[in-house]
């Protein structure tokens, strides 16, 4: 499914340098506005630049009708927040309760649809929802005080996966322990080959034919502190039947014997047999 003959460069760049990413409310205020002020002067002082996102408004249901009021990060916001938190460790603070689109397609989504920010950035990302009456900035700093979200150390390891694309349910998986892990590898595989019942089988890429750029600067993609192999994928084959496989930002049909590739930033590149549905705007 890979050729051959298309390896990624063994030179390593610079690690990039950790970033803070603020998420807030769908509705400017006084408050967000010293809020951003205070945190960008902290971020600064900590070697570290500020990326700041507003949520919009949306309304969930159950039944088609869109009747409870959250918050959503945007598509393509979502998109840009894990591939960067694939290249440096990021550091995610939210004003209040934040939710991704499973399927970034429906509008009103249903619960089911809903992934909140904490899980979608899980094990890749240390997150921290802001209260008020609290110092923003004694958040930050305890929030880089904490241990970091993933001790991952080789790309067989499950908290390598996108999740979110994977399968939906996956993302509920506890996989801090050990015995998560265990858990994980006895319902999906072992590494090997992981088995999702929505997308199909996802291969990992031998070191022979490792190869793409999931990232346009070059980067090396990392999970918090472990560096992925460079030009590591998988091969998402769609075996007997159609799949759709889903990212923050992007919708890829997949027929029958096709494939496309994912890479751990939740890049997808196409394969055989497999086109783009859908692709976020800003």
């Amino acid at each position: 499914m890979t050729r051959r003959g298309q390896g990624t460069s063994t030179a390593a760049p610079e690690p990039l340098g950790p970033r803070v990413w603020l998420v807030l409310h769908p509705t400017d205020s006084g408050y967000e506005k010293n809020l951003r002020t205070t945190l960008s002067r902290r971020a600064s002082q900590l070697g570290m630049d500020l990326v700041t996102r507003r949520s919009s408004r949306r309304r969930m249901t159950a039944d088609g009708n869109g009747t409870r009021p959250i918050n959503i990060l945007e598509p393509a916001d979502a998109g840009e927040l894990y591939r960067d938190l694939s290249l440096r460790k990021c550091y995610v603070l939210s004003r209040g309760a934040v939710f991704v689109l499973h399927d970034p397609r429906r509008d009103p989504p249903t619960k089911h649809d809903c992934l909140p920010l904490p899980q979608f950035v899980q094990y890749k990302a240390a997150f921290r929802t802001l209260e008020d009456g609290r110092d923003p900035a004694a958040d930050l700093d305890d929030l880089m005080a904490l241990e970091g979200p993933s001790d991952c150390s080789d790309h067989h390891d499950p908290r390598v996966l996108p999740l979110h694309v994977f399968h939906k349910d996956a993302v509920l998986r506890p996989l801090v322990e050990e015995s998560g892990r265990q858990a994980f590898r006895a319902t999906y595989g072992n590494g090997g080959n992981w088995l999702s019942p929505s997308t199909g089988t996802w291969t990992p890429a031998a070191p022979g034919v490792r190869h793409g750029r999931p990232d346009a600067s070059g980067n090396l993609l990392r999970v918090w502190d472990y560096v992925v192999p460079p030009g590591f994928h998988w091969d998402t084959s769609a075996g007997r039947k159609r799949r759709t496989v889903i990212a923050a930002s992007s919708v890829w049909r997949v027929e029958p014997r096709g494939y496309v590739n994912v890479y751990p930033n939740a890049h997808v590149r196409a394969g055989a047999r497999a086109n783009e549905l859908w692709q976020a705007k800003r």
